[in-house]
C-alpha cells in the first residue's frame, strides 16, 4: 500500500535554526538536516513553502543571511508552496455552498500544494505588486494606486533563477528605491495596534470579552463579503438566506458561527486569534499577522507543524491539532517530529 508523502510545514524560526546549524557545522542541526534531505528525495515528505516565508524572509536585511536560509529552503521545498489564505478560504467557501446545495463538497491537501511564488501568491508576478508609488515607513503615507506591470514583467520568467529571485532576491532588487522589502512590516505593526484596541476594550466592557468569537468571526465574514457573494451566485444560493434566512438557524449570529465552522482555515484562523487575546500574558507583535495567517492555512492541511513555543501550544490547547489530526511541535521537540516521519 503506498503511503502518501507527509506535509511538513515548519515555522520561520526552525528554517533559520537548520541554516544557522549548518553554517555552524553543528552535529545536531547537520543530522535534522540530512533527514529531511533524504526523506523529501525518497518523496516521504513534501515541505511547502507559505507566503508567509517569503516575506519573513526579504525582512532580513543580511544579504548572506537570506541567502543562507534560501538555500536551506530550496533543497528542502523543491519550491513547493502553500496556496495564499484569501486563496484557501475562497476555496473552502465554494466547498461549503456546494455542501449546502447536496454535494459533496471539500478541499484536499494537494488541492492547495502548488509550485512556485505564484502559487503562494496566487499571482502570474509572485510576491511583485506594481503600485504609483510606495507608502511611507509609519504607514501614515498610503500606498499609490495599483497600476499595470513594466514590459519586462508582462511575460514573467520561469524556472529556478527566478524562483530564487522572488525568495531571496538580488541585491539590486533588495536595495532599489522603489521596492518596498518589508511591506508586511508596516502591515503587521498597524494590524498589531488593531488587535491591542480589541485587548483594551476587552479589559474595559465584560460584554465584549464574553462575545469576542462572535465579533471575530463577524469581521472575517465581512472581509470575505464579496468572495461569499461571487459562490454564492456561481451556485444559484442567496447569500442573503445563508445569514438571515437560514432553515438551519434560528439567529444570524448562529448562522455566522455555523458558516466559519464549514471553514476549516477560517475557523483556525479565528480560534487562535480568540485564544491569543484571552491569553494576557501573551501580547500582540509585529510579526504575529503573518504567523496566524500561516498557522490557519497549514493546520487543516499538513501532517506535521513545527512552530515557535506559544503557537504550539495554542494550536494544542484550542483543540485544533487533535481536530484536524496534525501533530503540532514547538522547536524543542525536533527529533519527536522526525520520529514520526520516520515511522510512516
Amino acid at each position: 500500500m503506498n503511503v502518501p508523502p507527509a506535509v511538513v510545514y515548519l515555522d520561520m524560526n526552525v528554517w533559520v535554526a537548520l541554516a544557522k546549524g549548518l553554517k555552524g557545522q553543528d552535529p545536531t542541526w547537520t543530522r535534522r538536516y540530512a533527514f529531511l534531505a533524504d526523506a523529501v528525495d525518497a518523496e516521504h515528505i513534501v515541505v511547502p513553502l507559505t507566503t508567509g516565508h517569503y516575506l519573513e524572509l526579504w525582512h532580513r536585511s543580511n544579504r548572506q543571511s537570506r541567502e543562507d536560509i534560501g538555500r536551506v529552503m530550496q533543497r528542502l521545498s523543491r519550491f513547493t508552496t502553500l496556496a495564499p489564505i484569501q486563496t484557501v478560504l475562497a476555496m473552502e467557501i465554494d466547498a461549503h455552498v456546494r455542501r449546502l446545495a447536496g454535494d459533496d463538497g471539500r478541499v484536499a491537501s494537494f488541492e492547495v500544494l502548488g509550485y512556485g511564488a505564484s502559487h503562494a501568491f496566487d499571482s502570474p508576478y509572485g510576491r511583485f505588486r506594481f503600485v504609483e508609488s510606495l507608502a511611507s515607513e509609519d504607514g501614515s503615507v498610503p500606498e499609490g494606486e495599483a497600476v499595470d506591470p513594466p514590459p519586462e514583467f508582462v511575460n514573467p520568467p520561469e524556472g529556478a533563477a527566478w524562483e530564487w529571485i522572488q525568495l531571496v532576491g538580488l541585491p539590486e532588487v533588495v536595495a532599489s528605491p522603489g521596492v518596498d522589502r518589508t511591506p508586511s512590516h508596516r502591515l503587521g505593526a498597524a494590524n498589531a495596534e488593531d488587535e491591542l484596541r480589541i485587548r483594551e476594550l476587552m479589559a474595559g466592557d465584560d460584554q465584549v470579552k464574553g462575545r469576542l468569537r462572535d465579533f471575530l468571526i463577524a469581521e472575517v465574514i465581512t472581509s470575505l463579503s464579496e468572495t461569499i457573494n461571487d459562490v454564492c451566485t456561481r451556485a444559484h444560493v442567496s447569500s442573503y438566506a445563508l445569514f438571515f434566512d437560514h432553515p438551519g438557524h434560528t439567529t444570524p449570529a448562529e448562522a455566522m458561527r455555523a458558516f466559519i465552522a464549514g471553514l476549516p482555515t477560517g475557523d483556525a484562523f479565528v480560534t487562535l486569534r480568540e485564544r491569543k487575546h484571552r491569553d494576557a500574558t501573551h501580547p500582540w507583535e509585529q510579526h504575529d499577522r503573518v504567523d496566524l495567517q500561516s498557522l490557519a492555512t497549514t493546520l487543516p492541511y499538513v501532517d506535521i507543524v513545527i512552530t515557535e513555543r506559544r503557537w504550539a501550544h495554542l494550536c494544542r490547547a484550542s483543540g485544533l491539532a487533535r481536530r484536524h489530526q496534525t501533530s503540532v511541535h514547538p522547536l524543542r521537540e525536533f527529533d519527536t517530529a522526525l520520529q514520526q516521519i520516520a515511522a510512516r
